[in-house]
């Protein structure tokens, strides 16, 4: 069973802090979109979250999360 869901607006509140090379101060960085993909094989459950993020500038930044949790 494999499903996709993106989660609720009020999730864009979290954000990531970053400094400026330039300046030696912090900037918030708007969290954009989240998206999670949930793979449930027997036991195992392997979880994907895909948070992309813009900076001040407008420019994307991604991260990724793979969770993988066999029990």
């Amino acid at each position: 069973m494999t499903s996709v869901c993106e989660l609720p607006p009020h999730l864009a509140r979290f954000g990531l802090l970053g400094i400026l090379k330039d300046h030696n101060d912090w900037r918030v960085v708007s969290l954009e979109s989240v998206s999670a993909e949930v793979t449930i094989r027997g036991f195992v459950a392997q979880v994907t979250a895909n948070m992309v993020y813009h900076n001040h500038a407008g420019h994307a930044l991604q991260v990724l999360y793979n969770i993988v949790t066999v029990h």
